[in-house]
């Protein structure tokens, strides 16, 4: 995913590309992964600015610090859904300079979480930095920044993090990024498929340890470049 089209459609492009794996005799839904599912799975609570696990509410487990903060459009930068709508047609809600951008970006370390093995190898197993990590997209969009300067982007899993909007698509400065992660489908079975109907095939182990070996994480951002024509300004 890339630009300002990553960050506006993150939600359909993942949703979309996980639904590939749907079985519609067996599932109700397939979607991504979204950091809330991680969060209910750990027992993460967000509110009032802070992050924390429920048995420690007084504990701030966020590493960024970006919550409760803001940036104000200002007259000449860029926004996101201005570029979508120049460019693409796209029918959202232009921003002017004034309106605001409540970040909404958070991160913390796997490590906090304290899950059980299962959680853990389900979740979090090959997605740090030394392994040859399988970092997925979360469908979290989110922003951060300061003051002066908004990034927006979707979240993701890896590095030894979870994080909502973290990666960073768009910025008012009119750059654009492009990132190589993978996907994690949640599937919902129906009530009455039972787990014989749903068993491996049995290659499927063989399958992903040859995808495991040949994925390459050296360089999880493909390319970025700036906007040339304007597209997207704020006035």
């Amino acid at each position: 995913m890339q630009g300002a089209e990553g960050y506006i459609n993150c939600v359909n492009t993942l949703n979309k590309v996980c639904g590939v794996y749907n079985n519609p005799d067996l599932a109700e839904e397939t979607r991504s992964i979204t950091i809330e599912d991680i969060n209910r799975i750990g027992g993460i609570v967000v509110e009032n600015n802070k992050v924390y696990k429920k048995d420690d509410p007084e504990t701030n487990i966020d590493m960024l610090g970006y919550l409760g903060k803001s940036y104000s459009y200002k007259e000449g930068k860029y926004a996101p859904e201005n570029y979508m709508n120049e460019v693409h047609g796209t029918n959202v809600t232009r921003k002017s300079a004034g309106d605001e951008v409540n970040f909404n970006n958070y991160e913390y370390a796997v490590e906090s979480l304290g899950v059980n093995e299962r959680v853990y190898n389900m979740l979090f197993s090959e997605t740090t930095e030394t392994d040859n990590a399988k970092i997925y997209w979360l469908v979290s969009p989110g922003s951060y920044g300061s003051s002066n300067y908004a990034f927006f982007g979707s979240g993701y899993v890896g590095i030894g993090k979870v994080s909502c909007g973290g990666t960073m698509l768009f910025d008012s400065y009119g750059r654009w990024y492009a990132f190589e992660l993978a996907v994690r489908p949640v599937v919902s079975l129906k009530s009455e498929i039972t787990i014989e109907e749903v068993a491996k095939s049995e290659n499927q182990t063989d399958r992903e340890v040859s995808w495991k070996d040949e994925y390459d994480n050296s360089n999880l951002g493909a390319s970025f470049g700036s906007i040339s024509d304007n597209k997207g300004l704020v006035d």
